[in-house]
C-alpha cells in the first residue's frame, strides 16, 4: 500500500512485509503472536508522540497541534485494546488444542492424526 509520504510508506511496507509473509508454525506461535499485537499499538503510539513532540519542540507549531499528535498517540494505544481482546479470544476458542499443545501428553505425536493419516 502506498500512502503519499516516504516515512509512512517505508513503515506500511514493512508491517505489509511481515503480514503478508506470516505463517505460524503451530497454535502457539499463532497465540503469542496474537498476545504481542497490543505491543506494536503501544510502540506506534509511543513513537507517534514522540514525533510529535519533537516536531513541537524544533519546528514551529501550536501547542493544539502537539495535543492532537498526542490524541493519535492513544488512539493507537487503544487499537492494542482491542488486539489484546483478540488475543483473548483465540485463547478461548481454541482452549482444548492450545492445552494440548502446552501440556502434550507423553507420545502425544502418535495420536496427531494429521501426521498418521
Amino acid at each position: 500500500m502506498q500512502t503519499t509520504h516516504p516515512v509512512i510508506d517505508k513503515i506500511t511496507d514493512a508491517i505489509s512485509e511481515a503480514f503478508t509473509g506470516y505463517e505460524p508454525n503451530d497454535g502457539i506461535e499463532w497465540a503469542d503472536l496474537l498476545h504481542a499485537m497490543p505491543g506494536l499499538f503501544t510502540e506506534l503510539g509511543a513513537q507517534i508522540k514522540t514525533l510529535g513532540e519533537r516536531l513541537g519542540d524544533d519546528y514551529p507549531d501550536t501547542p493544539a497541534v502537539t495535543d492532537s499528535w498526542n490524541d493519535l498517540g492513544d488512539a493507537a494505544n487503544g487499537i492494542g485494546d482491542a488486539g489484546e481482546e483478540l488475543a483473548q479470544t483465540f485463547e478461548r476458542e481454541h482452549e482444548d488444542e492450545l492445552k494440548r499443545l502446552r501440556e502434550p501428553r507423553q507420545n502425544e505425536e502418535v495420536w496427531d492424526v494429521s501426521k498418521t493419516r
